[in-house]
């Protein structure tokens, strides 16, 4: 086979594990064949010995494929050297991702307390409402424009002494009329003008 290959001098050489149940004199005539070589060779092949005597390396895998340039040593150092970055970041992103999570945990337990502590405060009853209620404000409803519809306002607690009912601060005032027709809005909603 390789006589062959002498003899007919092709411009590329394909082999597929060549030096596969070769002995020691088989090894280094392929090992030679190749350094002589002046087209180009792809060989596919697990023999670091010859491998270590190529000027590229593809290597095929689950993720993709990858070149590197120079001969086993080369591969090895570069593919090693990924690899050791890889774990790296790896054990990085797991404390980061850790972190996170015992951050995530603290903020929970913190705001747990301090729930708790606000139901059991607000069972006590020696707050305000207001207070406890993260202090909402409360504020007197300003009267609607004219020709608007009121609403009954919800009744106030202690700390609006100023508050009175809306009947009272708007009684003066004259009462809306409202017409309402049938509309041609979707679903047969009606609308009042």
């Amino acid at each position: 086979m390789i006589a062959r290959l002498l003899l007919e001098q092709p411009d590329i050489l394909l082999l597929d594990e060549p030096t596969n149940n070769l002995d020691t004199d088989g090894r280094h005539a392929i090992a030679n064949l190749l350094a002589q070589w002046r087209g180009g060779a792809l060989i596919a092949s697990h023999d670091r010995k010859l491998l270590e005597h190529m000027d590229r390396i593809v290597e095929l895998s689950p993720i993709g494929v990858t070149v590197f340039g120079g001969g086993w040593s080369e591969f090895r150092e570069a593919r090693d050297a990924a690899r050791a970055q890889a774990e790296a970041d790896l054990a990085r992103s797991q404390t980061a991702l850790r972190r996170t999570q015992a951050d995530a945990q603290r903020a929970k337990e913190k705001q747990d307390r301090r729930d708790k502590a606000g139901r059991t405060a607000r069972a006590k009853g020696d707050a305000p409402k207001m207070l406890l209620d993260k202090r909402q404000v409360l504020t007197a409803p300003r009267p609607p424009p004219h020709g608007a519809a009121t609403l009954p306002a919800a009744r106030p607690t202690k700390a609006l002494p100023h508050w009175k009912p809306p009947a009272q601060r708007w009684r003066s005032r004259p009462r809306s009329q409202w017409t309402c027709r049938t509309s041609t809005c979707p679903g047969q909603r009606t609308s009042c003008a």
